[in-house]
């Protein structure tokens, strides 16, 4: 799904503080993710973006041109609750990310943790950042100025 009927699909998540856990993680076939946690849903997912070529501006700056928002797809890979839950399941991640196919190894171990079988130590990972939730009433910044 992309990343506003991610948001539209349950109210709680637009206002929800979230967690990252890096957007460094890759697939099979080295396509980049981001990891976050969802507070008030318990929700982990994953969310991509189409690999944008960048743009030369007239001053032969290079910058990568906004992404329409039904580029960021998200996959929902589980539901835990509390965050300290969610380090625990994930512990180590921030070794993890930069493994192949690094994000075999988040789905495995939300897979565990959702099981009951949670690691019995953490590993020696920064804090997640913390993500605002998003406003109800704020449009998604998608690059675009509104005049007003």
């Amino acid at each position: 799904m992309d990343i506003e009927h991610f948001y539209d699909g349950n109210p709680r998540r637009r206002s929800s503080e979230e967690y990252s856990f890096g957007s460094d993680w890759t697939d099979s076939g080295s396509t980049r993710w981001e990891l976050n946690w969802v507070q008030d849903t318990g929700e982990v997912y994953l969310m991509r973006e189409a690999a944008e070529p960048l743009e030369m501006d007239p001053f032969g700056d290079t910058r990568v041109p906004d992404m329409p928002v039904d580029e960021v797809t998200v996959e929902i890979i589980g539901t835990l609750q509390g965050l300290d839950t969610v380090e625990r399941a994930l512990g180590g991640w921030s070794q993890a990310m930069g493994g192949t196919d690094s994000v075999a190894w988040v789905r495995e171990r939300v897979a565990r943790a959702q099981a009951g079988d949670l690691p019995t130590e953490g590993g020696s990972d920064p804090s997640p950042t913390s993500l605002d939730g998003a406003d109800e009433d704020e449009a998604p910044d998608n690059g675009l100025e509104v005049e007003g």
